[in-house]
C-alpha cells in the first residue's frame, strides 16, 4: 500500500499529479536506481484511477529520464537529485551540468537592453532601467529552470548583444566588465506557478515551485546583478489548487 493518494479536489490532471508524486520519490531515495516501479494496473487499481492515466505518469518520468522501460518493466533510472541549485555558489549551467551530467542548453525567450523595473528590483539595482532577459535553461532537453535576469542598463552596454547568443554569459561578464563578485544573497520561498511560467517548465499551472531572488555584489559593495529563479524542487509536492 502506498502512503500517497491522488486529490479529487485539485485542478492538476490525475497523471501530472502522479509524475510529481513518484519524482519526488524518486529523487529523495524512496524509489532508488535500479527499482522496479508498480505494475500499471496495480497502481491504478489502488489508487482508484484508470489505467492509461499511470502509464501516462509513467511515460512522462521516461521523457524526463527518471525511469525507463526493460523487459516489459518500469525500472527507475536515475539517482537522486540535489533539492535545490543553491546548495553551492556556482551558476545554474554548471549546477545543471553537474546534475545532470550532461551538457546544458539555452533558450533566450525575451530580451531588452532598456527594460522598466519598479519596487525592489529598481531598488536593489538603483535605477528603473535595466537590461533584462528571460532564459529558460534545459538538461537533457527537459525543462530545469526559468530565470529572470535584471543588470543596471547604463553600466554595462552592449550587454544585450552578448545575451542574445544563448550561451553562459557569467565568464565573459566578468572578464568583459571587469566585475569581480564579492558575495550574493538570496531570498527564497514556496509559490504556485502562473500560467506563462509553467508553460516554459512544462508543468500545469499551480505547481510548487521555488521563487528565489539573487542579488550578486561586487567587491565596491554594490549590486551589479539581480536574478529572480523559478526552479521545480524535487522533493517539493504541487500545491492544491481547489474550489470551495
Amino acid at each position: 500500500m502506498n502512503d500517497f493518494i491522488i486529490d479529487r479536489r485539485s485542478k492538476i490532471p490525475y497523471d501530472k499529479q502522479l509524475q510529481l508524486i513518484l519524482r519526488s520519490k524518486i529523487a529523495v531515495g524512496v524509489l532508488r536506481k535500479g527499482a522496479f516501479m508498480q505494475p500499471i494496473d496495480e497502481l491504478a487499481l489502488e489508487l482508484g484511477i484508470e489505467a492509461p492515466l499511470v502509464l501516462k505518469a509513467y511515460k512522462l518520468l521516461e521523457k524526463e529520464r527518471r525511469i525507463n522501460k526493460v523487459n516489459d518493466q518500469w525500472v527507475v533510472s536515475t539517482g537522486n537529485i540535489p533539492k535545490t541549485v543553491f546548495d553551492e555558489l556556482i551558476t545554474i549551467y554548471e549546477s545543471i551540468k553537474r546534475n545532470t551530467k550532461s551538457f546544458p542548453s539555452i533558450k533566450t525567450l525575451e530580451l531588452d537592453p532598456k527594460h522598466k523595473v519598479k519596487g525592489n528590483i529598481a531598488k536593489w539595482l538603483d535605477t528603473p532601467s535595466a537590461v533584462y532577459t528571460k532564459r529558460i535553461y534545459y538538461g537533457d532537453d527537459v525543462p530545469y529552470m526559468l530565470v529572470n535576469i535584471y543588470f543596471p542598463a547604463s553600466r554595462f552596454p552592449g550587454l544585450d548583444a552578448e545575451l542574445a547568443k544563448d550561451e553562459p554569459y557569467y565568464q565573459w561578464f566578468h572578464e568583459h566588465y571587469q566585475v569581480n563578485l564579492s558575495h550574493s544573497e538570496r531570498q527564497m520561498n514556496g509559490i504556485n506557478l502562473k500560467k506563462s511560467d509553467a508553460y516554459y517548465l512544462g508543468v500545469p499551472e499551480g505547481t510548487a515551485c521555488y521563487h528565489t531572488f539573487v542579488q550578486n555584489y561586487d567587491d565596491q559593495g554594490h549590486i551589479y546583478e539581480v536574478s529572480e529563479v523559478f526552479s521545480i524542487s524535487e522533493i517539493m509536492h504541487f500545491t492544491i489548487e481547489q474550489d470551495e
